[in-house]
C-alpha cells in the first residue's frame, strides 16, 4: 500500500515538472497564497497544496495570510545604501530571481551559510530551503540552498535598482554603483571566480554584455589591463591573470564587510602570497 507521502509525490508530480515545482515552492514560501499560484499555473489550489506538503513543507511555513505572515525588513534597500546592501545588490543580480512579488536567492547547497547571512540581513523569518534539481528519472542531479521572500515594498526597491524579472541578458549595474568595491564582490561571488591555478591568479566574471562591460571599467580604473570582453555561448565573460588580477581582488576582498566565505579564503591567500602587484602574466583559465 501507498504510503500518504507517496500518492501525494504521485499526484503533484502528473501535473508539474521538477523546475515548476521548485517555482510553486518559492512563491509559496514568499508568500503567495495557493489560489494565485494556481492561477500561474493554469491548476487547482489543490494541486498546489500537495505540491508543498510533498516537499515536506509544514504548515507554518507555507506563507499564507491564513496561517502564518513572515517578518523581514522591508527597507533592506532603501537609499542610502549601507554597505552590507551594495554587496547583496550584486549578488541579487548574479543569482537572484523576481517573480511577481517574490524575490529568491538560491545557491550551492555548500553556501548554505551564505544564504543565512543574507536571511539575517534582511531580518527575515523566512525559512531556509532545498531546491534539488532532478533528471527525467528523478534522480537529484544537484541541490540548492534557497530562500524566497514576499513584499511589494522590497520588490520596487530593488526593482529601481535593476533587479528585476528575466534580467539574465539585460542584466546592468546602477549607474551610481558602477565603481563599487561592495557591489562587485557581489557579482564576483555570485557569477566569478577567484582562483590560484598554476602559481598563479586568475579572476573571471561571466555575465550580460552591460554587466561584463561595466565591471571591465572598474577594473581598468584600477590599474592597465588588456583584458576585453569576450562572447562565451550567449552571455560573456571578463577574465584576468597575473598582476592584473590583484590589485582588483585587493579592492574587493581586502576590507569587505561580507563575502562569500570560500572566495574570501582565497583573496585573503592571494592577498598574504602576493603583498605586491608585480607579478608576471600567465595562460588564463577557461
Amino acid at each position: 500500500m501507498l504510503t500518504e507521502a507517496q500518492v501525494l509525490g504521485y499526484r503533484s508530480r502528473q501535473f508539474f515538472s521538477s523546475d515548476q515545482e521548485n517555482d510553486v515552492v518559492a512563491l509559496y514560501l514568499g508568500g503567495l497564497g495557493c489560489e494565485r499560484i494556481a492561477k500561474r499555473f493554469n491548476c487547482s489550489p489543490q494541486t498546489v497544496r500537495l505540491t508543498v506538503r510533498r516537499k515536506g513543507i509544514k504548515p507554518h511555513q507555507l506563507g499564507d495570510r491564513s496561517t502564518c505572515i513572515h517578518s523581514l525588513d522591508v527597507h533592506a534597500f532603501d537609499r542610502p545604501l549601507s554597505e552590507e546592501a551594495r554587496y547583496w545588490l550584486g549578488m541579487l543580480m548574479a543569482d537572484g530571481t523576481v517573480v511577481k512579488r517574490v524575490l529568491s536567492l538560491g545557491l550551492m547547497i555548500s553556501d548554505r551559510p551564505h544564504v543565512e547571512k543574507f536571511q539575517r540581513f534582511l531580518q527575515s523569518t523566512h525559512p531556509i530551503y532545498v531546491v534539488d534539481k532532478k533528471d527525467n528519472t528523478g534522480r537529484i542531479l544537484r541541490s540548492r540552498a534557497a530562500i524566497s521572500v514576499g513584499s511589494v515594498a522590497l520588490i520596487k526597491a530593488l526593482s529601481s535598482l535593476g533587479i528585476v524579472p528575466n534580467k539574465t541578458y539585460t542584466a546592468t549595474a546602477p549607474e551610481e554603483l558602477e565603481f563599487d568595491r561592495d557591489f562587485w564582490r557581489g557579482i564576483v561571488d555570485g557569477d566569478g571566480m577567484v582562483k590560484i591555478y598554476r602559481n598563479r591568479i586568475h579572476l573571471k566574471l561571466v555575465g550580460s554584455l552591460f554587466i561584463c562591460q561595466q565591471f571591465l571599467k572598474y577594473v581598468k580604473s584600477l590599474g592597465l589591463t588588456k583584458a576585453t570582453v569576450r562572447p562565451k555561448g550567449t552571455i560573456f565573460s571578463v577574465q584576468l591573470c597575473g598582476s592584473t588580477s590583484l590589485p582588483v581582488i585587493r579592492d574587493m576582498y581586502r576590507h569587505g564587510a561580507v563575502s562569500l566565505d570560500r572566495k574570501q579564503r582565497t583573496a585573503n591567500e592571494i592577498l598574504v602570497r602576493w603583498p605586491a602587484y608585480v607579478i608576471s602574466p600567465g595562460p588564463i583559465v577557461n
